[in-house]
């Protein structure tokens, strides 16, 4: 009975793994296919400024084609483990003990976390592993998805993760659960007209700062969150603390953006991030222009 269960879980990850060389292959050839007809330019000239290469640079396009090849291939392992159960993230994705520790402690003081990610690798694999280690934790997300997010975000939910879309609603949920010491996830690199003139890759660009504003009003930690691929269907959670130091919320924001800079330098190929960063770029998709305004954003706090 032992030897029939061993063989029938070997078949299965022999299944497992030719399905995931499939995709990884036809991954490749979908990023080529798309970038050599034109397609994400918005990725192309984030990419040129972190290369420091010319948007008609052979070297570049390789670049481009390998990033888009890369966020393919995490969406292909996030589907596969996905499949395998909720059991599968946490085995997946493996979150650094230290930031693990920093996060309790501070929960264990009644203070509320922040966890400010980057789109680096798989997001969705780190923040899902994250929600199985603090179950509570809330996801603040897109106000109006397209539909391909809302189906992911229905994927999301199943796996126990608080999603609420942005609204005068989820800012003030969120900001109960910070005074209450619980815990908030937030993207902090997809640029926004309603966003704070910063500095990222020594160029100017609106970036969000409301993590910094709802940290700053509920007395809450940052921890700087960012995900690295090791291996075929294995991934790696880092967080980094960081402090406010003795300037304003702007200040604080920009210093997250320095630790995220550091990461994204060291595996651009991982940083997938479509939207234009930067003024000479391409104009964004409305998508992407989700933040809501300063002003609303802290009456919404004070309340």
């Amino acid at each position: 009975m032992t030897h029939k269960v061993s063989a029938k879980a070997s078949h299965k990850q022999s299944f497992v793994i030719w399905v995931r060389g499939a995709a990884y292959k036809l991954a490749a050839i979908l990023a080529r296919f798309l970038i050599r007809r034109g397609q994400f330019r918005g990725l192309r000239s984030n990419l040129a400024v972190i290369y420091d290469l010319p948007q008609d640079s052979p070297l570049l396009e390789r670049r481009v084609i390998e990033n888009l090849r890369n966020a393919f291939v995490c969406y292909v392992d996030f589907f596969i483990i996905a499949c395998q159960g909720p059991g599968a993230i946490e085995a997946a994705c493996e979150i650094d003990p230290a930031a693990l520790q920093i996060i309790e402690d501070h929960l264990a003081e009644g203070r509320g976390v922040i966890l400010v990610a980057a789109h680096t690798s798989s997001l969705d694999l780190y923040m899902l592993a994250m929600s199985r280690h603090f179950p509570g934790m809330q996801a603040l997300t897109l106000p109006q998805p397209a539909l391909n997010t809302r189906i992911m975000n229905r994927l999301r939910s199943k796996f126990g993760m608080q999603l609420t879309p942005i609204s005068s609603a989820s800012l003030r949920t969120a900001v109960r659960r910070l005074r209450k010491g619980g815990i908030v996830g937030i993207a902090a690199d997809v640029p926004t007209q309603y966003g704070a003139q910063l500095s990222l890759f020594g160029r100017p660009c609106r970036l969000p700062i409301g993590h910094t504003r709802l940290a700053a009003a509920t007395n809450s930690a940052i921890l700087v969150g960012v995900s690295q691929r090791v291996g075929p269907g294995q991934y790696r959670g880092l967080g980094i603390e960081v402090h406010p130091g003795d300037g304003d919320e702007e200040d604080w924001a920009a210093a997250t953006l320095k630790v995220l800079e550091h990461h994204i330098l060291a595996r651009p190929q991982e940083w997938f991030m479509p939207p234009p960063l930067w003024p000479s770029a391409p104009e964004a998709p409305l998508l992407f222009q989700h933040r809501l305004p300063p002003a609303l954003t802290r009456r919404l706090i004070r309340r």
